[in-house]
């Protein structure tokens, strides 16, 4: 790489872009370059540090090993910097580095670069913050991807080319976008003509889109080398066996590095509710798998957002009959027109992401809530207290009612909600399966719906004793953006004035005087308020710390509804219509650097 183009490269890294021209051209002069092909290893963890690199060109991945299994924990693009901390520390190599598909790099030996610091001491106060900087981005949402600049569409059916001419065109009202087939390449070049040209078109172009051919190719095979992210496109009707394609270049014992394997499934235009993801996803191992229809802008900019990391997540917390102010914030959402791409709750908010889930708007969700669970009196259907208080077939009817024999891998927002594994003493996350038998076991309140049992035997309970806002849950399915949460903590007005201070209270008084007509009813919390608000506060500390990882959380408020206040519908919805509306505003820059 002549010295011209080492420094132009240099000069576009933050890292390096405050150094004037004497200083650049010495810098440059000290570099040598390194060209790796997919899979191979730049450096191992443990290794001394004797050097460190700037990614000219391609995509690195970062590893670490604990108790022998090797764990993803970043990625490193073009224009970013590997091996920093090794060198002022003076430690060795704290990760295992490799190529995720062929790379240039500049490599900088480590005296030749400690040397330059000496002169330039303000290069060591820049690398000091960008240590700082991906530190504190480890610590709030773990590992980051860089942006992506390469990604390789293979057609598995014969709607693949369409579907990346489409997208291409969605990927071009953000930025400057390229699609690139096997017939816009010249086959005359060689192994390293070839190479050197498609870094030069990367270098130039925002995004470049290949476009593989259906059958295994050279071009397919240098398609999936070249690619940050790979998407299978098929028909989601069609056979979905493994192809050629994905036996002989995508299979476990492939040459090449680990990019991530998008599915995305094509869907007649006049779909409303996605099939057959789980015949897909039962032969392939894939990252993450998106339902579109290829006329649907909002589809093909959900994939979109999901492949450069701008995704909307959305997490609702539980809260009785409160969670009906999730309809409300869906309003706000469908008015000021920001989608979501994931969506997660616990309890009764996450039978509002179910809802969402399955990609209606808030007219919708709100009809469909109201006429399964609002409209038909209260959900508890009371029974001997041998397990619980109520027997649970009102509230899984409701369930059923509302969602059906749908699967959750067949809904069109990536969705999950939490239940508590009280056998096991652990959060319980559902990704997969009957959708309605994760929202059943979600909002089952201890002492007042029967707990669910797992095939495993495992007895599940509201995901609210554990984890009532879950946006810790959200990271894992969630690839950069922003996430909203949605609390509803709140006080709730307990009848208290007839409790003993001494804790001692015999319960048949307050029942004879309920029961009597004539008789003032006891000013005492009921049985059911005391589980539903024992649930709802059971682990405040730890919501109010989830909400600090949260980039937008609202606090609708809720102290004048009861947590069974399902007659207040209306009100519920309109409070958090109003909530959000007021909030949004305050975050216009964030959500419009995402839209």
């Amino acid at each position: 790489m002549a010295d011209v183009r080492v420094e132009k490269l240099l000069t576009s890294i933050e890292l390096f872009s405050a150094l004037d021209d004497v200083a650049l051209a010495k810098l440059s002069a000290g570099a040598e370059s390194l060209h790796l092909r997919g899979g191979e290893v730049l450096l191992r963890e443990g290794d001394p540090s004797d050097a460190l690199y700037v990614v000219a060109s391609g995509r690195m991945q970062a590893f670490v090993t604990t108790d022998g299994t090797e764990a993803l924990v970043g990625e490193i693009g073009r224009g970013e910097v590997i091996g920093e901390m090794g060198i002022l520390a003076d430690e060795a190599r704290s990760a295992t580095v490799r190529a995720l598909r062929d790379s240039n790099l500049l490599r900088f030996p480590r005296d030749m670069f400690v040397g330059f610091l000496h002169d330039h001491p303000e290069e060591l106060f820049a690398i000091t913050q960008l240590i700082i900087q991906r530190l504190r981005r480890s610590i709030r949402s773990g590992p980051a991807a860089a942006s992506v600049r390469t990604v390789a569409i293979i057609p598995l059916g014969r709607e693949g080319e369409t579907f990346a001419r489409h997208l291409t065109s969605m990927f071009s009202e953000r930025l400057d976008a390229r699609l690139i087939g096997g017939d816009d390449v010249d086959e005359s070049l060689g192994d390293g003509e070839m190479t050197r040209y498609l870094h030069e078109l990367e270098a130039s172009t925002e995004l470049l889109v290949y476009l593989a051919d259906r059958g295994v190719s050279a071009w397919t095979e240098r398609c999936i080398r070249q690619a940050d992210r790979i998407v299978l496109v098929a028909e989601a009707e069609s056979d979905s066996a493994l192809t050629e394609v994905e036996h002989r270049l995508l299979g476990p014992d492939r040459a090449g590095g680990r990019a991530r394997i998008d599915l995305v499934l094509i869907h007649p235009d006049h779909t409303a509710q996605p099939s057959r993801a789980r015949q897909w996803l039962n032969l392939r191992t894939v990252y993450r798998h998106h339902h579109v229809r290829l006329h649907s802008r909002d589809d093909l900019h959900r994939v979109v957002r999901a492949l450069t990391g701008r995704e909307i997540g959305l997490v609702l917390s539980g809260g009785g009959a409160r969670g009906i102010i999730h309809i409300g914030i869906l309003k706000a959402l469908n008015e000021l027109n920001i989608p979501v791409d994931v969506v997660g709750g616990s309890s009764a908010g996450a039978l509002g992401a179910g809802s969402i889930a399955t990609g209606g708007n808030w007219e919708h969700m709100r009809d469909s809530l109201w006429d399964n669970l609002a409209s038909k009196g209260s959900p508890v259907d009371l029974t001997a207290p041998a397990i619980s208080l109520a027997k649970g077939e009102r509230i899984t009817e409701a369930i059923t009612g509302a969602f059906g024999d749908t699967l959750i891998e067949n809904l069109w927002l990536r969705f999950f909600c939490v239940s508590s594994n009280l056998s096991q003493g652990e959060v319980m996350v559902h990704h997969s399966g009957l959708l309605w038998k994760a929202l059943r076991a979600s909002v089952s309140i201890p002492g007042l719906w029967p707990p669910v049992r797992t095939p495993d035997g495992d007895v599940l309970v509201d995901g609210a004793v554990m984890n009532n806002l879950p946006v810790d849950v959200m990271q894992s399915f969630h690839d950069g953006g922003a996430i909203i949460a949605v609390n509803l903590k709140g006080t709730a007005a307990l009848g208290a004035v007839d409790l003993t201070e001494s804790g001692v209270m015999s319960g048949w008084a307050p029942l004879a005087r309920r029961v009597n007509p004539f008789a003032e009813s006891a000013r005492l919390p009921g049985i059911v308020d005391i589980l539903l608000r024992s649930t709802e506060t059971g682990n405040v500390l730890a919501s109010k710390r989830l909400e600090r990882e949260a980039d937008i959380v609202l606090h609708p408020d809720v102290a004048s509804f009861g947590l069974l206040d399902f007659e207040g519908f209306d009100r519920l919805i309109e409070v958090g219509y109003a909530a959000a509306m007021d909030e949004f505003p305050h975050h216009e820059a964030l959500l419009s650097h995402l839209l």
